[in-house]
């Protein structure tokens, strides 16, 4: 949370080291503006390592005694169930969210005669580090279980679960809902809306404090393991799927933009670059891939996830639908919403 805001500070110093340096390099010399901009980037890396290790450190000093989330697997009652059922649906959710906005899932796994469970984490940390707790809380369990994921979550617990080191041994199922297993792309500038959500909802200020809460759920690990290529995902998607495991993806196509404004907007951006070699090589450099957005395409994504990227070798129970990337949690889902959270319900049945 509270975290590095690349785009911006990048921009900023830029202007004041390339633009006020006496060894500029000029835009007919593209190697050496490469090679300058590898410099650049590589400044922003070091400074945002930086940059997260004080905030870590002056928050265990200010605000130690502070209360923390409680993080792990919370129990969700329900007299109606019998108490010795043999299984249990633990629900994980996804990037900047929280067990509570599952609640729609939730009641309605219920409804259907399952004995449920949600797993809170530090939503933005490193993805390994919240696959290691989810890996102790479900190895505690006696029981068969099932996992039903919201997008980030879906890595998670395939971490969990296709990594030999952390298989707990009794997940027998994992239904996963917009799961972005190739990453996704607006993860590159997925800037922080995490302290404004501190700053308008009660409920997340109480949870954690303000100062505390902005910075204990992590500093973009998360979006680092996101985007595509990244180490954690090129790792993740080396491993075969765990055999023992039943598999299912859904994954929506109602993203908000259709293919001529897409159009307009390449267009746009290469007319703008043809005339600027400065903006050229820092498009180059910011991968900013706007050719491959397809998360925001309408037919090939839901707005976050594209369904190209969703996609997982191995798992042959796929569903796509018109549905956005959270109708599916919606208190008023579309139709679609509702065609698919009915069948991710009979999924646990199966």
């Amino acid at each position: 949370m509270f975290r590095f805001c690349r785009l911006p500070l990048a921009i900023a110093f830029c202007c004041l080291t390339i633009g006020a340096s006496p060894t500029r390099v000029e835009a007919n010399e593209p190697g050496a503006l490469r090679r300058g901009w590898g410099r650049f980037w590589g400044h922003v890396e070091s400074l945002e390592t930086s940059w997260k290790d004080c905030c870590r450190n002056c928050t265990l000093r200010w605000y130690g005694p502070q209360t923390q989330p409680d993080y792990g697997l919370q129990m969700l009652e329900d007299t109606t169930l019998p108490q010795a059922s043999s299984s249990l649906v633990v629900f994980v959710h996804g990037y900047n969210s929280r067990p509570e906005d599952l609640t729609v899932l939730v009641e309605q796994a219920q409804k259907a005669g399952h004995r449920c469970a949600t797993f809170r984490y530090p939503n933005d940390q490193a993805l390994a580090d919240s696959a290691q707790l989810l890996s102790k809380v479900l190895s505690e369990q006696d029981q068969e279980i099932s996992v039903v994921t919201h997008s980030m979550g879906g890595l998670i617990a395939r971490e969990t679960i296709e990594n030999p080191r952390l298989d707990p041994g009794n997940v027998r199922r994992l239904v996963m809902i917009a799961p972005p297993n190739h990453g996704s792309q607006l993860a590159r500038i997925a800037y922080s809306m995490d302290l404004i959500e501190y700053i308008t909802c009660d409920r997340r200020r109480e949870e954690a404090g303000f100062i505390y809460g902005s910075i204990v759920d992590g500093l973009a690990e998360a979006t680092d393991d996101m985007t595509p290529d990244s180490n954690f995902l090129r790792q993740l998607n080396a491993r075969p799927r765990n055999t023992k495991v039943r598999y299912s993806i859904f994954l929506g196509s109602d993203a908000p933009l259709d293919q001529n404004t897409l159009k307009r907007t390449r267009q746009c951006l290469a007319h703008v670059s043809a005339h600027c070699s400065w903006i050229r090589e820092m498009k180059s450099q910011l991968k900013s891939n706007l050719p491959e957005l397809d998360e925001l395409v309408a037919g090939r994504g839901d707005g976050i996830v594209s369904v190209r990227r969703g996609r997982l070798e191995g798992v042959d129970d796929l569903f796509i639908g018109g549905f956005d990337h959270n109708s599916v949690l919606s208190s008023t889902p579309t139709s679609n919403a509702i065609k698919a959270r009915d069948q991710i319900i009979a999924k646990l049945s199966e």
